[in-house]
Order: C-alpha cells, then structure tokens, then sequence
C-alpha cells in the first residue's frame, strides 16, 4: 500500500479486441470506498484501449456542480487473479504516478460490493477477499 495514495491494486487493463492497435497497459487502481461506481482514466479508455462509450452518466463530485461523463465499457484483470472482469467504468480524469506506475482507474463500491476490504492505515496494509 501507498502510505500517500492509499490502497491500491495492481491491474492489467485489457484493450478491446475489435479496436486494433490495442496492447494492454499495467496500471494501479485506487480502492475509494467513497466512490459509488468505478472509474478509468479517460484518454487510456479512449486512446489507447479503444474501449467503446456505452452512455453517459451524470457525476457528483464533493464540493462541485454536476458533470455528465463518458461510461465505457471494458475489461481488466487483477494481477494476483488474472481472470478478466467485465466492467462498465466512467471516464475520468486519473492519470497519475504513485509507487512507479500510473494509476488508471478507481475501484469504487460497485466493485467491492460481495468482496471483504479490510484497511488498516496504521500499519500500512489493506486486504481484500472474496
């Protein structure tokens, strides 16, 4: 775990096969039990997975007026699993560097609904089941 950026998970995020060039990109995901539905950086969805935009979903932020963003839909796999998982995630604006790799997409509690998370910040550690 990131002591700065919190839990994260190492994925593999799994470009569509019907949108060549594609090749997949390791990546972090941030576990955000905060967030209501998960999230990938937008321009990787878009640019580099070829991932389609399947709607539109109206996004509440702390603080800020409401915004409609992108919904794609795409696959990635989690590396201690490397099952594919299907998921529709928003488009967001992520992108950034922690611990030598760059986080890409938000896990929220459409993710972790079934699964057990325990985060224990004092130790630095978090686990997550199911």
């Amino acid at each position: 775990m990131d002591p700065v950026h919190g839990p994260l998970l190492a994925v593999t995020l799994l470009p569509d096969p019907l949108r060549p060039p594609g090749e997949p990109i390791a990546a972090w995901a941030l576990l955000d039990t905060g967030a209501k539905h998960s999230g990938v950086h937008a321009a990787a969805a878009k640019h580099l997975l070829g991932w389609p935009v399947v709607g539109a979903v109206e996004l509440y932020t702390p603080g800020s007026t409401s915004e409609a963003v992108a919904l794609y839909a795409g696959k990635l796999s989690i590396a201690r699993d490397g099952a594919p998982i299907a998921m529709e995630l928003l488009g967001l604006s992520l992108g950034y560097r922690a611990a030598g790799r760059e986080v890409l997409v938000l896990l929220g509690r459409d993710f972790l609904n079934g699964k057990v998370f325990d985060y224990d910040g004092r130790k630095g550690e978090f686990s997550l089941h199911w």
